[in-house]
């Protein structure tokens, strides 16, 4: 099945891969600061319900790599981390999703550029 993501063309059962499948008690994304990014650029991720007793965990997809992300707090609900290398020579598209107590929340698409392209623009 071929589809677009920003422009870029993808075969999600050949190169993209599936998102984890989310937990019915999984935690949800409220607000991404960017829908892609470059490796060393910074993301902002609000959690929808935030449970201070347990943590979120921010986790990055990209073809089955999962890379769990180092991540400074925000607020109750905020966290900031940075894009890790996934090593990638074009624009791929991956995943971003949060883990809370093993229950992995509902991911979001996330466009994964190489490291010399131009900077993603900020919403």
């Amino acid at each position: 099945m071929m589809e677009m993501f920003k422009g870029v063309s993808v075969d999600r059962c050949k190169d993209v891969g599936g998102p984890p499948v989310a937990a019915p008690t999984g935690p949800s994304i409220a607000k991404l600061t960017a829908s892609e990014g470059r490796p060393g650029t910074a993301v902002a991720v609000t959690a929808a319900a935030p449970d201070p007793a347990r943590p979120d965990e921010l986790h990055f997809l990209l073809k089955g790599r999962d890379i769990k992300a180092d991540v400074t707090l925000g607020h109750a609900s905020s966290m900031r981390a940075i894009v890790p290398d996934f090593g990638v020579k074009a624009p791929s598209k991956g995943w971003v999703y949060l883990v809370r107590g093993g229950a992995a929340g509902k991911a979001l698409p996330f466009l994964f550029r190489e490291r010399n392209s131009e900077p993603a623009s900020v919403k």
